[in-house]
């Protein structure tokens, strides 16, 4: 083998590399998207289960629901 086709096979393993690192940066980066967005939706459901549980039973939980935003008479004065 000469120096020519060494070198260029070191490229090869040093290039091959780098597409492999950016290939796992992507798929780590599309799942960590699929993460967030599936943890939002577990929140939203289960506050949406909350909410209908409650209303259900309204008498019994009415003292635990909370309004968790500013009076909105207030916002528009």
């Amino acid at each position: 083998m000469t120096a020519e086709q060494i070198i260029s096979v070191v490229g090869l393993v040093g290039f091959g590399g780098i597409l492999k690192a950016s290939f796992d940066f992507l798929v780590a980066t599309r799942k960590a998207k699929q993460d967030a967005k599936q943890t939002m939706k577990e929140t939203r459901y289960k506050a949406i289960i909350l909410l209908c549980y409650a209303l259900v039973n309204y008498e019994k939980e009415k003292t635990t629901l909370v309004i968790n935003r500013p009076p909105l008479s207030e916002e528009f004065n």
